[in-house]
């Protein structure tokens, strides 16, 4: 089954890349379909560019449901995960850009109207949220975030007040999460129209 089904993806791969009409993004085409098929990953890639808020080329490889044999394509949903990261990072450059907070921009600075429970909060910085170095754990909050999205102004404030220094991972040291970026995506959601950085709330 196994054998049968990478086949399929090798013939799926050839396929994109014999009918690619973007000559000038062959060499990108080439690129994801040699990647996917040296790895013998047969799970789904779509790759979109934009230019001028227009698809200016799109292609889409591998398989949406490896069982069903059903391939990837314009409709296929992404779980974005961590990817969301870049993005928030992103945001918050153009916020500091526009100087609405820095990377020293402290979490009482961010949320001056919350009352924290069990931290400091001038302890705390933007910087060390982006470099997942603040030493912060609220799993509530992280795992609510990363797969419910089930929150609203309230609990999120509420995440927010109840952060407490992890057991086993100090201030300064590098300890991988999501809980920095959830503490900016809260503050983007406070100070911007819908969350988003172009529109700033009255």
């Amino acid at each position: 089954m196994a054998s049968k089904t990478f086949v399929c993806f090798v013939y799926l791969l050839c396929f994109i890349s014999s009918v690619s009409v973007a000559s000038e993004y062959t060499p990108l085409d080439n690129f994801i379909v040699k990647a996917k098929s040296v790895t013998k990953s047969v799970s789904g890639t779509s790759v979109v560019l934009i230019k001028g808020g227009q698809i200016t080329h799109e292609v889409h490889v591998g398989m949406a449901n490896v069982e069903k044999q059903i391939p990837v394509d314009t409709n296929s949903v992404y779980y974005f995960a961590s990817t969301t990261k870049a993005i928030m990072g992103l945001a918050t450059l153009q916020a500091e850009k526009e100087g609405l907070l820095s990377k020293d921009s402290t979490l009482r600075q961010l949320f001056p109207n919350v009352k924290f429970s069990y931290i400091n909060p001038d302890n705390y910085s933007v910087r060390d949220l982006l470099s997942h170095r603040s030493g912060l754990t609220n799993d509530a909050m992280t795992w609510t975030f990363s797969y419910t999205g089930n929150h609203d102004k309230k609990q999120r404030l509420h995440f927010v007040s109840s952060l407490k220094p992890h057991p086993k991972i100090k201030k300064g040291e590098f300890g991988y999460t999501n809980l920095g970026y959830n503490l900016l995506a809260i503050w983007f959601d406070e100070n911007y129209e819908g969350g988003c950085p172009t529109r700033l709330k009255s």
